[in-house]
């Protein structure tokens, strides 16, 4: 979906122009100008954009100073693209919006809607059709649900709980371990399975949560590998996070994955 292309590039557009302008934020004062005499570069500093020759740099003295001038011009031009193709996405984004062919359907009444089946629905039809599939049920081991979350469920861990409150705070429709069956045959139950509010697009999330265990990075590496045979991968409808004996998953970790997702509404 055209929406979807342009969310993913607004959003990397957005973490660019975030590092263009930490880097500016520092950057020396005046203006690099550089040439090439007898086959050897030069280098000048100008202090305005009005002096032409500026100031001779001999390189090995102030090589940093070179290189940072360098990059100031460099992120300086970025920024302007960057600000430039952010306006066109934005105003692409809310005509896509605008034109969104639920629409047709959406403002037929009740008793027409009835009637048919539309080619194209809203985000909130497809919502409620999704809440509504039912798949598989496996029995858990007794046990190995302990923390209860928000929503009312039982998970398996502390990052699982910390996962569907925040997924459930911040109103992202999801279902927590449905069974699901890859292109390979096998069944797998990712942690969780979302609904993005925004585009309608499902995504998985995996918690892998004991990676000091190597029998359990076996479990998960054949996990991925029976995804990615599905064209399931990070970047591609799979969110991944981790932790181990040693280090938690960061509760503000989760949420700015979920900020992420959300970014478009």
């Amino acid at each position: 979906m055209l929406l979807n292309e342009l969310y993913n590039r607004r959003n990397k557009l957005e973490e660019y122009l975030g590092i263009c302008r930490r880097k500016l934020r520092n950057a020396p004062e005046g203006w690099l100008r550089t040439s090439l005499c007898r086959g050897h570069a030069t280098y000048y500093m100008k202090k305005s954009k009005d002096d032409y020759r500026g100031t001779y740099l001999p390189y090995e003295e102030n090589k940093v100073l070179i290189r940072r001038l360098a990059e100031k011009e460099y992120y300086g031009k970025m920024e302007e693209e960057i600000t430039r193709e952010l306006k066109a996405i934005n105003h692409l984004i809310e005509i896509e919006r605008k034109e969104r062919l639920s629409v047709v359907y959406c403002r037929m009444n009740p008793i027409k809607q009835s009637l048919v089946v539309p080619l194209e629905d809203s985000i909130e039809n497809e919502i409620k059709r999704w809440k509504g599939v039912k798949y598989p049920v496996m029995e858990p081991k007794p046990g190995s649900y302990v923390i209860k979350t928000k929503r009312g469920e039982f998970v398996r861990s502390k990052a699982e709980y910390n996962i569907a409150n925040s997924l459930y705070e911040a109103k992202v429709p999801y279902k927590y371990e449905p069974v699901v069956m890859t292109v390979d045959g096998n069944y797998e139950r990712p942690d969780f399975e979302i609904k993005s509010p925004v585009t309608g697009e499902v995504l998985f999330w995996e918690h892998f949560g004991m990676l000091d265990k190597p029998d359990y990075v076996d479990r998960m590496m054949t996990k991925l590998e029976s995804y990615e045979m599905s064209d399931i991968y990070p970047g591609n409808g799979l969110i991944i996070t981790f932790d181990d004996g040693r280090h938690g998953l960061d509760i503000f970790h989760i949420k700015r994955i979920i900020k992420r997702l959300l970014k478009a509404a």
